[in-house]
């Protein structure tokens, strides 16, 4: 599952997420004009199958931001919206598992698959508040790590 694939799922399939953003999640940019609260996410970063976990899998680490906007009109409660958004996002990471195998080399050879549950598992980095003069907006921005199969 690509990172992007793997975020959109897990961010549209959790219910606190979708009671205050509904279906408003957007791979980098929100449409021109598109409503609040909303969730964009993007791909930061991406280390190649091998470089981490002890070179022993074929799994990409893939640095994360995800963005939660609420136009200060939209609301008299806006800030604490952002905030309330940038919890259920957290919490949707956190909840979702994604179950599959994934090889492992070991000296030179292919060894069995073992399962890869545990380490589709988002891990928080760093998060900031934000706001925008200019567009009146809240904005809680988040890094995470995801660690996914890499691109084929």
């Amino acid at each position: 599952m690509d990172a992007g694939q793997y975020l959109y799922t897990a961010l549209s399939s959790h219910a606190a997420v979708a009671a205050i953003c509904d279906d408003r999640i957007y791979p980098m940019v929100m449409p021109q004009g598109a409503a609040t609260p909303a969730v964009t996410y993007q791909v930061v970063s991406r280390n190649p199958g091998g470089s981490v976990l002890g070179d022993t899998t074929n799994l990409d680490r893939v640095r994360v931001q995800i963005d939660c906007w609420v136009d200060r009109g939209a609301s008299t409660s806006a800030y604490v919206i952002s905030l309330d958004l940038a919890k259920a996002v957290r919490a949707a990471l956190r909840d979702f598992r994604v179950v599959g195998e994934v090889p492992i080399v070991e000296d030179g050879e292919l060894q069995p698959n073992i399962p890869l549950e545990a380490w589709l598992r988002a891990t928080p980095i760093d998060s900031s508040e934000l706001y925008d003069e200019d567009t009146q907006t809240y904005r809680v921005s988040s890094d995470f790590y995801v660690w996914t199969k890499p691109w084929s």
